[in-house]
């Protein structure tokens, strides 16, 4: 069932699904936003491009910039192109965020840890590790669905639709 499908499934009245439609783009656009304020503050102080924990900061404002971009594609009709375009970045976005948010709390736990504070060269170690790990784990995760032609309309927006088995997999790995 698509967004809009559920919509009419609740008998809102086209002046309501207008107004929803713009309190999504009103949310999403607060969201880009402050993810482009991080991403400027990234890119015009040389200070916060030295800092690992400003770039693990910087990943989750990606993250939501991704999402950001999904939700500004509106309210697409299931099984179209746009519809599964949708899922696919609500998707790599949705996972962008959640990996950059966990690596923000273990690299709190590495820290705590250890007996001495680590060294930039430790930092920047675990960085690209943390990279090579989650971009492969959301490249991964955002592939595997379309094999199945999994993406669709979920039940109010366009993702993995849940209408099947192995969609329900995708949904939790």
């Amino acid at each position: 069932m698509s967004a809009r499908e559920l919509l009419e499934l609740h008998n809102y009245t086209d002046e309501e699904q207008d107004k929803l439609m713009v309190i999504n783009v009103i949310c999403s656009s607060l969201s880009c936003l402050g993810a482009c304020f991080i991403l400027f503050n990234y890119f015009m102080f040389d200070e916060f491009r030295k800092n690992f924990a400003f770039k693990l900061i910087l990943c989750v404002a990606i993250g939501d910039l991704i999402t950001s971009i999904g939700n500004f594609l509106g309210n697409p009709a299931n099984d179209t192109a746009l519809c599964t375009l949708q899922g696919i970045i609500a998707e790599c976005g949705a996972l962008t965020s959640i990996c950059w948010a966990t690596s923000i709390s273990c690299s709190i736990w590495y820290i705590i840890q250890r007996e001495k504070s680590p060294t930039n060269e430790d930092s920047a170690r675990l960085l690209k590790k943390l990279h090579a790990i989650i971009w492969t784990y959301i490249l991964i995760c955002t592939i595997l669905p379309a094999t199945t032609n999994s993406y669709g309309s979920a039940g109010g927006w366009c993702w993995i639709k849940g209408a099947s088995k192995v969609d329900n997999v995708w949904r939790f790995v």
